[in-house]
């Protein structure tokens, strides 16, 4: 007798969205699998993608596209290097 195959889920990960008002996020929320979490984990894995969105109007924003109502865009991220051999 053939096992049947197991089947294959679509399953989304995890997704952290900042929303942005004014330059600045007020708000973050932690997605797993569409569905909205109540509190985030302590540690989010590694494969967690980052979005930003707008607040007022909760639509997805970019660096280089603003939201369409009311021009609300994210400030750019800043990587600084951190070098631990000469951290204090």
């Amino acid at each position: 007798m053939r096992r049947k195959d197991i089947p294959t889920l679509n399953v989304r990960g995890w997704e952290r969205r900042h929303f942005w008002r004014m330059g600045m996020i007020v708000d973050v929320e932690v997605w797993n699998a569409g569905r909205l979490l109540p509190r985030p984990p302590r540690k989010l894995p590694t494969t967690t993608a980052e979005a930003d969105y707008c607040l007022a109007h909760r639509v997805r924003i970019y660096s280089d596209l603003a939201c369409q109502f009311c021009g609300e865009r994210p400030a750019p991220h800043i990587a600084v290097p951190c070098d631990d051999d000469h951290a204090a």
